[in-house]
């Protein structure tokens, strides 16, 4: 069991499906990832992209902190079930877009920019170096985007041109890209 931790449905919480062979983004990792952006996105503004969403658990955290917008893509139905289940019952189905597609799919396809992508594919995934490179050439990546990438150890993201920072959470390394790191960033919390 897991729980929303911050904003309008704090405490909320999040089931993973019986037997679904999904790995949610913990509570600890969510925490860090939100106070790591918390003074770099408004959060009543954005419109968020959850890639390989499984349980959504990071959209629907932004959906609470206030997110205009949640654009969930994930390719089982089960996940997307959850997704859609937790958005009805929280009344905010109408802030959300549902798509049942591989994520590779998706990005030739998306027409607009999102202010966060969050992108979470599974562990042992074979080509992040790929995925970042579509996810940049897509319309989904704007002048604003910041795209939090969830992935193992071992990769290192140093030299990209887009790379802001580094963070390692227990086994979770997450990495922080924007399009033109602002000159006055440092590095947060």
């Amino acid at each position: 069991m897991m729980r929303i931790i911050a904003g309008h449905f704090k405490g909320r919480r999040l089931y993973v499906p019986a037997g679904a062979r999904i790995r949610p983004t913990s509570e600890r990792v969510r925490a860090a990832v939100f106070n790591f952006l918390q003074h770099r996105v408004d959060w009543h503004k954005v419109r968020v992209l959850d890639l390989f969403a499984g349980t959504g658990s990071l959209g629907l955290e932004a959906l609470s902190r206030g997110a205009r917008w949640a654009t969930f893509v994930e390719k089982h139905p089960l996940a997307l079930g959850f997704i859609r289940t937790t958005l009805a019952s929280w009344g905010i189905s109408d802030r959300a877009e549902l798509v049942r597609a591989p994520v590779e799919r998706y990005l030739e396809r998306v027409r607009e920019a999102f202010e966060v992508i969050f992108v979470d594919p599974p562990y042992g995934y074979p080509a992040y170096e790929e995925l970042l490179r579509r996810i940049r050439d897509s319309a989904a990546y704007g002048p604003q985007t910041w795209l939090v990438l969830e992935h193992g150890r071992g990769i290192s993201w140093e030299g990209h041109p887009d790379w802001v920072d580094t963070r390692r959470y227990g086994r979770t390394v997450v990495s922080y890209f924007h399009p033109e790191p602002p000159a006055s960033w440092e590095a947060g919390p």
